[in-house]
């Protein structure tokens, strides 16, 4: 694999063995990686993540080894991110853009973000630019009963006080059921059925709302809903909805909307040749 650009992206897998082999035969090209793209998971996660690391260290000591990373973007299927976070903050004076994201076809009662997660940022990432991060369907529609009472709002009000991100993309998963954003989605076998379009009007509320709690440094705000749904041959795909308040210098804000549901993750990615080779040797020797 060759990772002499410095941009490395293992799409929907976790490759420990490959991370493993490029620190032991090429670890000056490691040292030099600024743009770090990977799944986080200890077990395969059918059509989401087909190759894991069974030993989610490995994870740890690849990010770690890098000198000075400035962007990493990390699928999560972990209820435990501690180790994940400590390898984040090594990057504290480097890193520019995070993004951490949990697909919604995971609904294992855990949440990738905590109240104390975002609170650390603050303090641990004085660089950061760009974040990425998710809040619940519940946090989000008690925010969009009362957007000016943050008291009950732990994790939201831990990201309004974050002084330096410029740009946020908030993600909201939602489920099958009816929300406040969307109607139900309805399946069989074969496929969606009913795939109601986001109600428009209450996305783009929310994100100017949402927009207005953040420090007047935060000039883009993105709220992104996505969804699963069923594709031909039983595959979940996710997709996505995009919602973008964008604030000027003087304080006006603007806003721009999809026109309706994007494709967000692929149910069937393509993967370089030796991705590949990875995993088809990893279902040889699990018997799948």
């Amino acid at each position: 694999m060759d990772i002499s650009s410095g941009i490395v992206s293992f799409r929907s897998t976790c490759p420990g063995s490959l991370m493993q082999d490029l620190l032991r035969d090429r670890p000056d090209q490691v040292r030099k990686i600024t743009r770090f793209q990977t799944t986080f998971s200890s077990r395969r996660v059918i059509y989401e993540c087909e190759l894991p690391c069974e030993d989610l260290g490995t994870v740890y000591n690849f990010i770690k080894s890098i000198d000075a990373l400035e962007e990493l973007a990390v699928r999560n299927y972990e209820p435990d991110v501690s180790s994940l976070w400590q390898a984040i903050f090594h990057h504290a004076k480097s890193l520019r853009s995070l993004s951490i994201h949990t697909p919604p076809q995971v609904d294992e009662g855990f949440q990738t973000w905590t109240p104390a997660s975002v609170a650390a940022l603050n303090s641990e990432l004085p660089s950061l630019q760009h974040l990425e991060m998710d809040i619940s369907l519940t946090e989000a529609e008690s925010f969009l009963d009362s957007p000016g009472d943050l008291t009950s709002l732990a994790l939201i009000g831990a990201a309004t006080q974050l002084a330096q991100p410029e740009s946020i993309l908030i993600n909201i998963p939602l489920r099958d059921a009816a929300s406040s954003f969307a109607g139900e989605h309805t399946w069989n076998v074969m496929g969606a059925i009913d795939f109601p379009e986001p109600k428009k009007q209450v996305c783009e509320r929310f994100a100017v709302a949402m927009l207005d709690k953040f420090p007047a440094g935060a000039k883009k705000l993105q709220i992104r809903l996505t969804r699963r749904c069923w594709d031909d041959r039983f595959q979940y795909t996710t997709l996505g909805y995009s919602v973008t308040a964008v604030r000027d210098p003087e304080g006006k804000v603007t806003v721009e909307t999809d026109k309706k549901w994007g494709y967000y993750l692929m149910a069937a990615p393509e993967y370089e040749g030796f991705l590949w080779k990875l995993m088809m040797k990893y279902r040889n020797e699990h018997g799948w």
